[in-house]
């Protein structure tokens, strides 16, 4: 499945949601800091559980089966906004995006909100955006919800460029916050 064949109409699913491999690698990295920094021990015990869920192969092999999926990209490095601009440019289409109603796993916010890190800018392999045509998303979110995989419509694909996102237009990819993030809990930053 390419990345870059999403079409206006189709709408926008994303599995898992943002910065689940990220808020699991700092918290299973990182826990004593991230006590220091306020987080109890167990949202930071089920954030660094979320690091298991990363696994994505067997949602895309749902996803293409249950229906017609127009395009698809796992969300790595510059995390879930990246991922849609980086989709969105390739396609010569506009994405508009819906932040809150993307799934969120329990312990991710506040693993990113201690590291003062957006989670929609930080690396989310194990994340799927799909582009889907309307008659088509109903029965690839059943499929991936019936994997037990968190799976929402967060939005729509329509003529134009970029990725409309929390009110601001996005046409390249923000930089990854969690290296920043990381050097400095290495002690390299």
């Amino acid at each position: 499945m390419r990345p870059d064949g999403a079409r206006p109409g189709d709408r926008l699913l994303v599995t898992r949601g943002p910065a689940v491999e990220t808020a699991g690698l700092f918290a299973s990295l990182y826990p004593e800091a991230l006590g220091e920094r306020g987080l109890a021990p167990e949202t930071v015990a089920d954030a660094a559980a979320g690091i298991d869920e990363t696994r994505l192969v067997g949602d895309a092999v749902a996803a293409a089966e249950a229906g017609d999926v127009s395009a698809m990209h796992d969300a790595t490095e510059g995390g879930l906004l990246g991922a849609c601009c980086e989709m969105a440019a390739s396609a010569e289409v506009r994405f508009e995006i819906d932040a809150e109603a993307a799934p969120l796993r329990s312990g991710v916010e506040a693993v990113c909100d201690a590291l003062g890190i957006d989670p929609w800018k930080t690396t989310s392999s194990g994340t799927l955006v799909l582009a889907v045509p309307p008659a088509d998303a109903a029965a690839v979110r059943r499929a991936i919800d019936a994997r037990g995989t968190p799976v929402a419509d967060v939005g729509r694909v329509v003529e134009g460029s970029g990725v409309q996102f929390r009110g601001e237009t996005w046409t390249e990819p923000p930089r990854d916050e969690s290296w920043d993030a990381y050097a400095a809990l290495a002690g390299t930053g």
